[in-house]
């Protein structure tokens, strides 16, 4: 027997001489002639049409999702609110996760985006990943990691991207990434050549859609800005635990073929709309999806610069009854002021969850802090209280403090309303920059 796969016939036969069979290899170019063409269990379908043929040997093509189509089964409850509790306060991004599932679907890469699915643990983000993965096909699916893309090791490193659909990879490390020049060149419609070992050249353009799942992004050096106009942030806000708010049987409840039946003709009205509108339903502005990254790449960073300055430098003259600024006033003031890492932890654990944030540990936190103090050029001490007392008397453990600083604004903190960004998304009045022929 011989399947065919990519430009190659396999022969499954090992008392067969391998090279003998080469003679069957088929040309590329009689395969996948069609992007909108996708194999499905029961037909080939047409994902621009919705049209349904019958399998024919007439059309060759090296990739099939293990799903039914049938037009008439709508989208399953467990999936509607799998989304609605994930979505919880940012039900906006639903309909770009919609566009991003049916778009891989599309064997094209003609709006040039990268996904980036952030949030902290236990949020959803990895039953979204295994839901595509089901619903694509594990073998439609490469799964290179972001810096493989952006530095590949040698030359066959991108081939793993061809023929496939998606590319899903999972949490990134925190290395910077100085070059963006290969992500954009795989986003971007651009002629990649590349081979396996001892294997001919193949040129191929990528069509897999880059999704990357992570809880803290890496920072990008090679400038953000430059990166907006292609890079989708998706937030998970919501935390699910086993026992309080998580359903353990949810991926089996998701899983189902008539359920995955649904999510398909759910995926194809995103990639519909997604045509129709030439961009992805995305409300949000170049800067505040510039400030989004920063914040999610940097969260402390952005916190001290929200939350922490120096103390006021005027101390309260009780002889006069004025402020008066002076060097003695300030070293009374300095030494007076107190702001313990505990207080910032709290801080910091208010702001990250009201803007779906990384939160690292404490002594993580406060060595940031510290860095961020220093390049702010903030003058401050680090101390400790070693003999304190509660009110009963009895010694307290040690607490570490900064001497100089303090909190500020924090009164916005208090509401447990998930805010995203500083100001709400407004909708896009000016035409799509990504949109291309389809």
């Amino acid at each position: 027997m011989i399947t065919v796969v990519g430009m190659e016939a396999i022969c499954h036969d090992s008392s067969l001489n391998r090279r003998r069979m080469d003679f069957t290899a088929i040309p590329s170019t009689y395969l996948n002639k069609s992007p909108e063409r996708l194999i499905v269990n029961n037909g080939i379908l047409d994902v621009l049409t919705g049209d349904l043929a019958d399998h024919t040997p007439a059309e060759m093509y090296t990739m099939r999702i293990n799903v039914n189509y049938d037009p008439d089964v709508e989208i399953p409850d467990t999936f509607e609110k799998y989304l609605t509790s994930t979505f919880k306060g940012v039900e906006w991004q639903i309909p770009i996760i919609q566009e991003m599932i049916g778009y891989c679907l599309y064997k094209k890469y003609f709006i040039e985006k990268f996904f980036f699915l952030v949030g902290n643990g236990s949020n959803g983000k990895s039953v979204m990943i295994n839901l595509i993965t089901r619903l694509l096909g594990q073998e439609n699916i490469s799964a290179m990691d972001i810096h493989e893309i952006c530095y590949p090791k040698d030359i066959h490193s991108l081939k793993s991207l061809h023929g496939k659909l998606a590319n899903l990879c999972g949490e990134t490390g925190d290395a910077d990434i100085k070059n963006l020049g290969k992500l954009k060149k795989v986003t971007g419609r651009d002629l990649i050549r590349s081979r396996d070992l001892y294997k001919s050249w193949i040129e191929f353009y990528n069509f897999a859609k880059i999704i990357v799942s992570m809880n803290n992004p890496p920072t990008i050096k090679d400038g953000i800005k430059g990166a907006k106009r292609r890079l989708v942030i998706i937030t998970f806000p919501n935390e699910f635990n086993l026992g309080i708010n998580a359903d353990e049987n949810l991926e089996d409840k998701l899983f189902t073929p008539e359920s995955l039946t649904g999510v398909l003709n759910w995926a194809l009205t995103g990639l519909h709309r997604l045509i129709e509108n030439g961009k992805f339903s995305d409300p949000r502005t170049e800067a505040q999806i510039t400030n989004r990254y920063e914040k999610i790449s940097g969260p402390v960073k952005c916190f001290v610069e929200a939350h922490i300055d120096e103390i006021d430098r005027g101390y309260l003259n009780e002889k006069t009854g004025k402020i008066e600024y002076s060097d003695y006033g300030w070293k009374i003031v300095f030494e007076k002021s107190r702001l313990t890492f505990a207080e910032i932890y709290e801080a910091y654990v208010k702001y990250a969850k009201k803007q779906a944030l990384p939160i690292p540990k404490q002594a993580d936190i406060i060595k940031c802090v510290t860095d961020e103090c220093i390049r702010l050029e903030y003058a401050y001490l680090i101390t400790r209280d070693r003999y304190e007392k509660d009110e009963d008397g009895k010694p307290r453990p040690w607490y570490e403090y900064f001497k100089g600083l303090k909190l500020c604004g924090t009164e916005s903190l208090d509401s447990d309303e998930i805010t995203l960004f500083d100001e709400e998304p407004e909708k896009f009045d000016e035409e799509p920059e990504n949109s291309a022929t389809v």
